[in-house]
């Protein structure tokens, strides 16, 4: 596996609604290139079920 602090995801709730989306914090540079993008609110911790899968929006 990755070390958590070298993964780099993008988590989009809705992909037809592009607005909003979710980056890791080792992205947020990269991303933030782009002069359309925006950061519009503080890390939050991601959190997974018990059988390891990313919970829901």
């Amino acid at each position: 596996g990755v070390p958590p602090q070298e993964t780099r995801f993008v988590r989009i709730p809705n992909t037809l609604h592009l607005e909003y989306l979710y980056v890791s914090e080792n992205l947020v540079d990269e991303v933030l290139r782009n002069a359309e993008v925006e950061v519009v609110g503080d890390p939050e911790e991601v959190s997974f079920d018990a059988e390891g899968y990313l919970e829901g929006f």
